[in-house]
């Protein structure tokens, strides 16, 4: 509940106080109400993901980075195969430009079957 509300319930009681000063005592006290988090609206209907009937069948990847404790950065490409669960590649760098990710997903093609 606000200042302003609390000023109306306060005037219904006969009690009249100017607004500055009601939101004065209000801040000092530190009596804002907590903003509670809104939740996220759903933009479109959930569509069930697709189950692949065996291995190789859709690969993903994914680009995480992380910092040595001297402030230094370094990515890691992850390459997923959904269905088996199993990385098939884990290429960590100082950066990853897009000419080595396509060679790292270039040799992981040539090594198993690509989907």
């Amino acid at each position: 509940m606000g200042y302003r509300r609390v000023g109306i319930l306060l005037a219904r009681n006969g009690w009249r106080f100017a607004h500055k000063r009601l939101r004065r005592v209000y801040r000092v006290e530190d009596l804002r109400p907590r903003k509670s988090e809104r939740r996220k609206q759903v933009s479109a209907a959930r569509v069930p993901r697709r189950v692949h009937a065996g291995p190789s069948l859709q690969w993903t990847f994914d680009f995480t980075s992380d910092a040595f404790a001297t402030g230094r950065t370094f990515w890691m490409l992850s390459v997923v195969d959904e269905c088996a669960r199993e990385c098939l590649a884990l290429h960590v760098d100082a950066s990853l430009p897009r000419a080595t990710v396509a060679r790292v997903l270039g040799e992981l093609a040539l090594a198993r079957r690509a989907p």
